[in-house]
């Protein structure tokens, strides 16, 4: 089954807008990282309907990132990630 990864960094960007990365390919900018979150789980909702595997990473405060399943209700184990996409 495909993966597909949305990632979601704690910080803002030198725009002042949090990125929202689909696979290491930015898909579009917010002015606040709720938003960016909000537009993540949204597609991860409609990557899942297509027999496709969502996850979000979320980067912490700490600078880690944290994988969510597409429902964000659990963090899962990172080992499920494609390599490279969770960087410290």
């Amino acid at each position: 089954m495909p993966t597909v990864v949305f990632d979601i960094p704690y910080r803002p960007n030198e725009n002042r807008a949090w990125d929202v990365r689909q696979d290491n390919r930015v898909v579009a900018q917010f002015p606040s990282r709720v938003d960016a979150l909000r537009f993540a789980m949204n597609r991860a909702a409609h990557v899942e309907h297509d027999s496709t595997r969502a996850l979000v990473a979320v980067e912490g405060a700490d600078g880690v990132r944290r994988a969510f399943g597409g429902d964000v209700k659990r963090p899962l184990d990172p080992t499920l990630l494609p390599v490279g996409t969770l960087q410290h």
